[in-house]
């Protein structure tokens, strides 16, 4: 008898083994990381992944209860820039504020998730449009599911455009908050992002508003 296992047999272990890293994978983008953490100096609301990004705008994960809704307001949140959908959490906790909703995938609640998946041209476009009235109306939350991928995009692009960072500064920043290279859609659309572009937008648009 043969020594070598069948190639059926191979294709199917290498699948098994595939899937068993893809779970774990998944585990550790989407599972853990939403535990909503104790209040402290730093994060006194107890969102998950909250941090000051500027004087003017807050980054976190999905704010998950009145209270904290209320401790945002308390720090003087005015405006949401939500890229998370309502099916994977809503802001209805967030009286007074307005709610600028830009979503952007991957979205956590697809079934399979779509590693792949990333913004298109619009979106990025629509994300911009908001972050360039940031600095000047009252103060902001940007925040997705986890305050990791989406939201770090996000904040990626303000602080190249804002706070005129350049984009390597702006990406490692995002690897420290827990951007995950690993979904292929975001992390293509960061390569791609052309600030010159953007930034041409926003002329473009100057005499716009959200409002």
């Amino acid at each position: 008898m043969s020594p070598y296992l069948p190639r059926e047999v191979r294709l199917a272990l290498a699948a098994l083994v595939l899937t068993f890293f893809a779970l774990i994978l998944l585990g550790n983008l989407f599972g853990c990381s939403t535990t909503q953490p104790a209040p402290s100096s730093t994060n006194p609301c107890g969102v998950v992944n909250f941090a000051q990004v500027d004087a003017n705008v807050y980054r976190s994960g999905q704010p998950t209860t009145v209270a904290q809704w209320q401790c945002l307001a308390k720090l003087g949140v005015t405006d949401i820039l939500k890229l998370n959908r309502d099916s994977e959490g809503g802001d209805f906790g967030a009286v007074g504020m307005v709610v600028h909703a830009v979503p952007v995938p991957p979205f956590t609640d697809d079934t399979p998730l779509g590693f792949d998946n990333g913004p298109s041209q619009e979106q990025l476009e629509a994300v911009a449009r908001t972050l360039r009235v940031m600095p000047a109306e009252g103060k902001w939350l940007i925040h997705c599911v986890h305050g990791q991928d989406r939201t770090g995009l996000a904040v990626g692009m303000y602080r190249v455009l804002v706070n005129g960072w350049t984009k390597d500064r702006a990406k490692a920043e995002m690897d420290v908050r827990g951007f995950h290279d690993l979904l292929l859609g975001l992390a293509k659309a960061w390569r791609n992002w052309d600030p010159e572009v953007a930034m041409h937008a926003w002329f473009q648009s100057a005499n716009g508003g959200l409002r």
